[in-house]
């Protein structure tokens, strides 16, 4: 791995703030160029602590800085952790506003309910989760009720 390689993937895993912990990334390529770096192919992005992503395609963009300005992983997107798991064909991360966008057949999963929507918008910082449907959104949940 050449040395210019190994500075965009140490910029790649220092600005995943969900996954602030040694992560893997596997893909059947890499393309690794001055504003973006592109994995192709059966993607599959773990952590330590079971945190996982599958796609077809992860691309980081890169600011003229080498910062990094957004994460898209494309194509059959799967997030799963401890809590939730969520699907969709197209997952957009922007690290400076902590914002991850889940869009086309957007699902969200955990165990107290299920969210569906064309988009979904989720705050990292705030916790806010706003959910866009060209026809209605879904949302299935389990109430407890008190005894």
């Amino acid at each position: 791995m050449s040395k210019l390689t190994s500075i965009l993937l140490s910029i790649v895993l220092l600005a995943l703030p969900l996954w602030a912990e040694r992560i893997s990334i596997t893909a059947k390529s890499f393309t690794g160029e001055k504003d973006r770096i592109i994995y192709k192919g059966d993607v599959k992005v773990t952590t330590e602590s079971g945190k996982e992503i599958r796609c077809d395609r992860l691309t980081v963009y890169l600011s003229p800085e080498g910062k990094v300005e957004r994460i898209v992983a494309a194509g059959g997107v799967i997030y799963k952790d401890k809590k939730y798991t969520a699907t969709g064909d197209l997952m957009t991360y922007y690290p400076k506003k902590k914002e991850v966008i889940l869009e086309g057949n957007a699902v969200v999963k955990t165990d107290r309910g299920v969210l569906k929507g064309d988009r979904i918008v989720y705050n990292i910082e705030t916790g806010s989760v706003d959910v866009q449907s060209r026809s209605s959104v879904t949302g299935v949940f389990v109430i407890d009720s008190e005894e």
